[in-house]
């Protein structure tokens, strides 16, 4: 059996310190990125949502001004009474 020195412990002892420090870096580092990751993430669903909103509102828009662009013959703003006449 082999027993270490003084000296031979003490060294492991620090690289074993060291390994432990350098985890817990990591692990601190790797919860940071993971809230960086959960932040963004709901920025970026946030901004999908106003998108969404923002076409449909868009669509709505586009939709009423294609609409009011048709001559209904019984709108009071009609300015054709011909087309009035020929459908009664």
């Amino acid at each position: 059996m082999r027993i270490m020195t003084r000296t031979q412990y003490d060294a492991i002892v620090d690289i074993v310190t060291g390994q432990k420090k350098i985890i817990e870096d990591k692990e601190a580092e790797i919860k940071r990125l993971k809230e960086q990751v959960n932040r963004l993430s709901y920025l970026l669903d946030a901004e999908l949502k106003a998108d969404d909103d923002y076409n449909t509102q868009e669509d709505m828009a586009s939709l009423q001004h294609e609409v009011s662009k048709i001559d209904f013959p019984n709108s009071s703003s009609s300015t054709s009474k011909d087309v009035y006449d020929k459908l009664f």
